[in-house]
């Protein structure tokens, strides 16, 4: 299936598409049963929703550590399928996240 990835800080309204994916399949994976692909989704989402606060609650973003805990055994992931696809897409809202790739650190 295609998971789609909703950013959480997205209006409602963004999310309008959602009804046009059809049905959804939710899945559960433990952290090592995740693919590479799917777990850097995963990660993406975590760093475009928590790194500032992270940063602004002075803990800063300390990239390979967050990763390394994502990865940890006793960490589980529901995930979201639209039924009908077979590819991994990422949706996100245009601008929401947008610099998850830089900076960091």
């Amino acid at each position: 299936g295609k998971v789609v990835v909703v950013f959480a800080n997205t209006s409602p309204a963004s999310c309008a598409f959602l009804k046009d994916l059809g049905r959804f399949v939710f899945k559960i994976f433990a952290a090592q049963e995740l693919t590479e692909e799917l777990f850097e989704a995963c990660y993406a989402l975590n760093e475009a929703n928590m790194k500032q606060m992270y940063i602004d609650a002075g803990w800063g973003w300390q990239r390979e550590d967050k990763r390394t805990e994502m990865k940890d055994p006793r960490m589980y992931y529901l995930t979201v399928f639209a039924e009908e696809e077979s590819s991994l897409e990422v949706v996100q809202n245009a601008g929401v996240g947008a610099e998850a790739g830089a900076g960091a650190g």
